[in-house]
C-alpha cells in the first residue's frame, strides 16, 4: 500500500479523510442545490457528474490503495453483475400478490409506493438528448459509484472501527460497523432490501479480496448495466 503523504506539511487536499468524503458530500449538496437552479434535471445531474469527477481527479483518493488485482477481475464483474440482477429482477418479472404487497410496502422507501417511471423519464432521449442520457449513465457509473465506495466502505466502515481509518484492514470484519453501515447505505436509496445487499456485497468482496478497488469496479458495473438497462428497456423508475 503507498504510505499517505505527511498530513503536517500537506494542503487540506492530501489529507485522507478529505480525500475520501469530499466528493460524495459535494454530491449530495449539488444535488440540494440543484433544485434551486434554472436547470432541467437532466442538466443539473450532467453539471453535478462534472464537478464530481473533477474532485475525484484532484483529490485522487486511491492514492492510498494499490492497483486493482487483476486476478480478482473476474469476481468484481461477477458481484457487480450479481448486484444489478438482484436490483431489478423484482420489478422486471412480477410478483405473486402476496410477494407484492411485501416489496412494495416494506422493501422500498417510501413505504407502500413503489417508484414509477415518471420522473425518470426525464433522463430519456427523446425528452432531453442523448448527450444528457449519456451523462447520466456515465455519471452513475463512472463517477458517483466510486465517490460512494471511496466514502462508505473505503472511509466510514474503517472510520467506525478506528478513527484512524487507514490503519484499519480492509479485510477486518466488524459487526457493529457491518450494521451501522448497512443501515446507512441503504437509507440513500429508495430500494431499502437491494441496497442493504448490495452494500453488503461490496463491502464483503472488499473484506475477501483485500482490495477496495474490487468493490469500485463491481459498483461501477452495477450501475453502468442498470443505466443501459434503464434506457433499453425504458425501466426510468429506476432513475
Amino acid at each position: 500500500m503507498n504510505a499517505p503523504p505527511a498530513v503536517a506539511s500537506a494542503s487540506w487536499r492530501d489529507r485522507p479523510a478529505l480525500a475520501h468524503t469530499v466528493p460524495f458530500l459535494a454530491w449530495l449538496g449539488l444535488m440540494l442545490l440543484g433544485k434551486t437552479l434554472p436547470l432541467t434535471p437532466p442538466q443539473a445531474y450532467a453539471c453535478r457528474a462534472l464537478a464530481v469527477l473533477g474532485l475525484l481527479v484532484w483529490l485522487r483518493p486511491w492514492r492510498w490503495y494499490d492497483r486493482l488485482p487483476l486476478r480478482q477481475l473476474p469476481l468484481s464483474l461477477a458481484v457487480g453483475i450479481g448486484v444489478f440482477i438482484l436490483w431489478v429482477v423484482p420489478e422486471a418479472f412480477g410478483h405473486d400478490a402476496m410477494l407484492a404487497d411485501l416489496y412494495s410496502r416494506w422493501l422500498i422507501l417510501p413505504f407502500g409506493q413503489v417508484p414509477t417511471s415518471r420522473s425518470g423519464l426525464r433522463f430519456s432521449p427523446e425528452h432531453c438528448g442523448w448527450a444528457l442520457t449519456a451523462s447520466r449513465i456515465l455519471g452513475s457509473g463512472l463517477v458517483i459509484a466510486v465517490a460512494e465506495e471511496y466514502f462508505w466502505r473505503g472511509f466510514l466502515y474503517r472510520w467506525l472501527v478506528g478513527r484512524d481509518f487507514l490503519s484499519v484492514k480492509l479485510s477486518l470484519r466488524d459487526s457493529e460497523a457491518t450494521a451501522w453501515m448497512t443501515i446507512l447505505f441503504a437509507a440513500e436509496h429508495h430500494r431499502l432490501f437491494a441496497a442493504a445487499l448490495a452494500g453488503l456485497a461490496y463491502l464483503e468482496l472488499m473484506r475477501r479480496t483485500r482490495s477496495l478497488h474490487t468493490a469500485v469496479l463491481a459498483h461501477m458495473v452495477t450501475n453502468l448495466l442498470l443505466g443501459i438497462y434503464v434506457v433499453v428497456t425504458r425501466s426510468y423508475q429506476f432513475w
